[in-house]
């Protein structure tokens, strides 16, 4: 009986995980063309936003090379940056919101200019910051798990850190996803889902939600890796272009669990 049910534990995370998965960038592949309808503006509008942001305070400057010594920051950086955040976070969920509202209720979209559900992206905001909080608070057992390999390591904890951080990301990345279903529901305005609500829906879920991490985190860390074998202005493309795509990803991830363990829709 403990095999049959090891066997099962280990097909549930290597199938149903990899379903899921592959149903979240199918859905981007089917509807590219609303993918870029919904994404491309807000996208060059965050992109233009950092780059001034980038201009005015001498960090572009700084980038280029040969220029880090003799350039110095503009004044006002840490207001500059909080208030870009800000900016960043709400109009990069604007489209997010937009997402949620097509692939769940089939909002249509017809120009380049996504629906603007200003209550709803706050909402999304306010949310985002609480899912954030609790997974700090589930990064506890990890900072613990560094601290006792920093003393146990010492100097080579630097070098044996990045071989590591794989297997650190999984429980954050974890608790993430089960609670980040409450978000799509957010989006579309319905009836509260709550954090508990959403933890009780993905309970039986483990070995799927389990996979998915082991898939994004392993995706994640490779695109991390590409970037040390790149230098210049390729790095910076580079960056931009696996940003998005990732990002594309992950906003299609959590409409895919919220559609299959919330409103049950199959995979």
């Amino acid at each position: 009986m403990k095999g049959r049910r090891q066997a099962v534990f280990n097909r549930s995370i290597s199938m149903t995980g990899w379903y899921l998965f592959k149903h979240a960038v199918s859905m981007l592949v089917r509807n590219w063309q609303m993918v870029i309808r919904i994404f491309l503006l807000p996208t060059v509008l965050v992109g233009v936003i950092l780059g001034v942001l980038a201009q005015q305070t001498g960090v572009l400057a700084l980038l280029s090379p040969g220029a880090a010594s003799e350039v110095t920051p503009g004044g006002g950086l840490v207001g500059s940056l909080l208030l870009t955040a800000i900016v960043v976070m709400l109009i990069s969920m604007w489209p997010i919101v937009a997402w949620h509202r097509y692939v769940l209720e089939e909002e249509q979209n017809p120009g380049f200019l996504p629906p603007l559900h200003l209550d709803r992206i706050l909402a999304y905001a306010f949310q985002g910051i609480l899912i954030g909080l609790l997974v700090l608070l589930a990064m506890i057992p990890v900072l613990i798990v560094i601290a006792v390999l920093a003393s146990v390591l010492g100097g080579n904890f630097v070098h044996v850190l990045p071989i590591l951080e794989p297997g650190l990301a999984l429980l954050p990345a974890w608790v993430f996803l089960r609670l980040s279903i409450t978000l799509p529901n957010v989006a579309l305005g319905k009836t509260r889902l709550s954090i508990t609500d959403a933890w009780k829906a993905t309970s039986d879920a483990f070995g799927p939600v389990f996979g998915l991490v082991l898939i994004t985190v392993v995706m994640q860390f490779a695109i991390e890796q590409s970037l040390l074998l790149l230098t210049g202005p390729v790095v910076v493309v580079w960056w931009a272009l696996t940003s998005v795509v990732f990002g594309l990803i992950q906003v299609s991830i959590l409409t895919t669990l919220y559609g299959h363990y919330v409103e049950k829709r199959p995979i």
